[in-house]
């Protein structure tokens, strides 16, 4: 384990007294700042992954039990949710955080492929009405990424 000598603290304290004293921020936060909009999409996409979840226990469907093609691979419910929460909760941030050029581009396809899965989750059988309205939410949700 690296050990950190005392002047290792005192120079990350000294700098971001100086960034402070700029009214500049960190990179993270600067991020955030400058891309609020889809920070705020992807809180949202979280959760109305964790109500599609939600419906699905409450209904008594095991996600892993609704299986459905995906072009040409079988995939689940479970997979598709697991997949659209680790791009809004990890993935896109880390890109964003990283100021890609290509960042929004990639945001941006991704999604597109989580919109066609969710399309094609719309079509698997053992989907109840209770279920397929937060499925219809997410999916709306989806279709509209903001501008940033």
């Amino acid at each position: 384990m690296p050990r950190h000598r005392l002047s290792d603290y005192v120079n990350a304290f000294v700098t971001s007294v100086k960034m402070t004293a700029r009214g500049q921020k960190p990179q993270s936060l600067q991020a955030e700042a400058d891309h609020a909009p889809l920070f705020g999409w992807f809180r949202e996409t979280v959760a109305l992954v964790a109500a599609v979840e939600s419906a699905a226990k409450a209904e008594n469907i095991d996600p892993k039990a609704v299986v459905f093609r995906l072009d040409s691979r079988v995939t689940t419910l479970k997979t598709v949710l697991e997949s659209i929460h680790f791009h809004a909760a990890q993935e896109y941030p880390m890109l964003l955080h990283q100021r890609s050029q290509y960042a929004l581009i990639a945001i941006q396809a991704t999604n597109l492929n989580d919109r066609f899965a969710l399309l094609r989750l719309n079509e698997a059988e053992g989907l109840t009405d209770e279920l397929r309205k937060p499925l219809t939410a997410l999916a709306r949700h989806l279709e509209v990424l903001p501008k940033n």
